[in-house]
């Protein structure tokens, strides 16, 4: 899985590092280009980097992504767990789109802070898709690095499921971020739901 002809790269407005590059990836999440080091853009050393670096992405966004009072524990992902997912979704038909955001860091050398999903099915009707995961660094949000991440992601998408018509995407109602850049981008609410959790009993609250 190599990067595609249709990565963009734009100045990052109020940061000290330089530039925002946003690439898409097509393949099955970005399992198969981490898993090619030996043909992997850089070498060896930038597979290694950006296979720790894109682990640690995914980490994080299992620690901080906004659930309400679900609780769920940290998935800690690695290059064999990122394999294995992208192997279970082909496994269901899925096809995905990675976009990734890189900066660079205080060396110059480039650095994933986030990344965008987009998958579609071959159960469902070729005009639709949805976004998965977005999810920025926290130190690098307030940048529009998600709506960068976001409309590469879609621009993509259209280029590739020539059908596509609509997208859907679902967020937390309680995060303010998610209602705000879903609002930029001019996401329109067509139906929300609620999720339970059945806890242990020695975790539910005492009677009065």
């Amino acid at each position: 899985m190599a990067q595609t002809p249709h990565d963009t790269a734009s100045p990052l407005l109020g940061h000290d590092y330089g530039v925002l590059e946003i690439s898409v990836v097509e393949g099955p999440g970005f399992a198969a280009a981490l898993a090619a080091s030996d043909t992997y853009p850089g070498g060896e050393a930038a597979w290694e980097r950006e296979t720790e670096q894109f682990s640690a992405l995914l980490t994080a966004a299992s620690r901080d992504y906004p659930r309400g009072e679900l609780r769920m524990d940290t998935i800690e992902w690695d290059l064999d767990r990122i394999t294995d997912a992208g192997a279970r979704l082909m496994d269901r038909g899925g096809q995905q789109l990675t976009g990734i955001a890189r900066v660079q860091d205080a060396n110059g050398e480039p650095t994933i802070v986030g990344l965008c999903e987009a998958v579609h099915y071959s159960s469902d009707d070729d005009a639709v898709c949805e976004l998965g995961l977005i999810y920025v660094l926290p130190e690098y949000r307030e940048r529009d690095i998600g709506t960068a991440l976001i409309g590469g992601t879609i621009a993509r998408a259209r280029a590739v499921w020539e059908d596509l018509e609509t997208i859907y995407i679902s967020y937390p109602a309680d995060s303010p971020a998610a209602r705000a850049i879903t609002a930029r981008i001019g996401a329109e609410a067509v139906s929300s739901t609620t999720a339970w959790q059945q806890l242990p009993s020695g975790d539910l609250p005492s009677g009065d």
